[in-house]
């Protein structure tokens, strides 16, 4: 419970911020925005081809 910022990933939702978890009854607050902005950025970027991907792991299909 205890973090800065928290987010989701998956192949439909990318990256998606979360605002806020509740867990035994106590709800803690997130910030949204930053990490999650840069990660759905760079992500998409990727899948896009308009960022290079340095780790090898996609491959053009003709």
């Amino acid at each position: 419970m205890a973090a800065d910022e928290v987010f989701c990933t998956g192949t439909a939702v990318v990256v998606a911020p979360v605002g806020s978890i509740t867990h035994l009854g106590k709800r803690v607050h997130y910030k949204v925005g930053e990490l999650s902005q840069k990660l759905y950025t760079s992500l998409t970027g990727i899948q896009m081809g308009l960022l290079e991907e340095k780790m090898g792991w996609t491959v053009e299909v003709e």
